[in-house]
């Protein structure tokens, strides 16, 4: 009796879990949610990759997209921006722009968010000719800073 749990109650169950820091949790939640039948959405892998880099756990979060590749998800722009912001506030831009090429190969276009993660930690590690060509590889993309 009661409420029957889908996908969005879990997805907002999830997330008030992972905005706490309770990431393991959270990740076990969305565990019981494949094993009660409901299929989780890309927005449920999304709320699990954004808690682990908000705890700085940014690797484990890009472990995370490969595993959701895996189960035959593909990431969403929101998926590689939460990637993108996590390393370049890492000030691993490296990886951030490796995620970017991933992103770009895939068809996802970029967009300001995504441009001003990665000019932030470019400014950051003082990559300044970086800086001036991803700022105008995003005009010449009509995306305002």
């Amino acid at each position: 009796k009661g409420i029957k749990p889908n996908v969005i109650l879990y997805n907002t169950l999830i997330k008030g879990l992972s905005n706490q820091g309770l990431i393991l949790e959270a990740a076990q939640l969305a565990s019981e949610m494949s094993e009660k039948g409901l299929i989780p959405e890309v927005q449920t892998f999304n709320i699990l990759v954004n808690g682990l880099c908000k705890m700085g756990c940014v690797s484990d979060a890009d472990g995370l997209v490969k595993v959701m590749i895996s189960k035959g998800y593909f990431p969403d722009i929101f998926t590689f921006n939460i990637l993108i912001h996590g390393y370049s506030t890492q000030l691993k831009m490296e990886n951030a722009l490796e995620i970017l090429d991933v992103m770009m190969d895939n068809g996802v276009d970029p967009d300001v968010y995504t441009y001003n993660s990665l000019l932030n930690g470019l400014c950051k590690t003082s990559k300044y000719e970086d800086v001036m060509e991803t700022y105008k590889t995003m005009v010449e993309k009509g995306c305002a800073p």
